[in-house]
């Protein structure tokens, strides 16, 4: 009993906490091409809140399923009991963010992705991940099957990782995305509409320095050509961060860059816009 009534003290402190710093931050112009990686897991960041401040539109975060309900926020499986879960870093905050600025960013067109990578049991987080946009379904953006459409609003959530595929497919009214791979585009049962973006692991040696090899030019349009003729945005992972690559990937129509260093990043498109 006190340890239940010490974590219902725990998460009201955090969720007051939330609020202020949600008062105190600042809608600002967005960074189209930011996609902030493992947002939580950054030093000298404030979950969420820091990413928002900054412009970056697209944030991602890890969680595993964890007990009986819980969808815990961590990069690593260990000692999941102290961290903290999805809905009390993201979701009640983001909620707050719109209560207090009826937009994310000053763009009010501009949607946040919010990007959930799976780590665990795909079938219990998808459910568990299902409830809670349920629960804040008012601000997701979702997709209707029948229609084949995207109903836009504020903040649209993005499953990667060990995605449940097949059971975002029969959802009628889904408001999970997917963060598709390269043979996604290739599967009848998926509608390009329910995937924003497609996204790989980097597959080339350059690491922004010098000359791209050639052949590893022709290879990174042939891939910005055939997802964006499917309709989605290019996103690699674990890419090098350094202004060169970045200038490049930008001149060549790669859509997000997967930044660590949210302050390099910005201060650089800053420079060179």
């Amino acid at each position: 009993m006190k340890v239940t009534t010490t974590l219902r003290y725990f998460f009201c402190i955090c969720i007051l906490l939330m609020n202020f710093l949600c008062i105190q931050a600042q809608v600002t112009k967005s960074v189209s091409t930011g996609h902030a990686h493992n947002d939580y897991a950054q030093k000298r960041r404030i979950p969420l809140v820091d990413a928002l401040k900054k412009g970056f539109v697209s944030i991602e975060v890890d969680v595993y399923a964890y007990g009986k309900n819980d969808l815990k926020v961590a990069h690593l499986p260990f000692f999941l009991a102290s961290k903290r879960n999805l809905e009390q870093l993201y979701f009640k905050p983001l909620e707050i963010w719109l209560r207090n600025y009826q937009k994310i960013f000053q763009d009010s067109t501009q949607e946040l992705i919010l990007m959930v990578d799976v780590k665990s049991r795909p079938d219990v987080t998808y459910q568990r991940l299902k409830k809670l946009c349920l629960k804040y379904k008012t601000m997701l953006s979702y997709y209707d099957a029948k229609e084949d459409s995207v109903y836009q609003k504020s903040i649209r959530i993005v499953v990667s990782g060990k995605r449940p595929v097949n059971l975002i497919l029969q959802d009628s009214i889904s408001y999970l995305f997917l963060d598709g791979r390269l043979q996604d585009m290739k599967n009848a049962e998926i509608s390009p509409k329910l995937v924003p973006r497609v996204s790989m692991s980097y597959p080339f040696r350059w690491k922004g320095k010098g000359e791209i090899p050639a052949e590893e030019l022709v290879q990174l349009r042939q891939y910005v050509q055939e997802i964006h003729t499917y309709g989605a945005k290019v996103r690699f992972w674990a890419m090098p961060e350094n202004e060169e690559l970045w200038t490049l990937f930008l001149q060549e129509g790669v859509d997000w860059m997967n930044i660590d260093d949210l302050d390099r990043y910005r201060q650089y498109l800053e420079k060179t816009n």
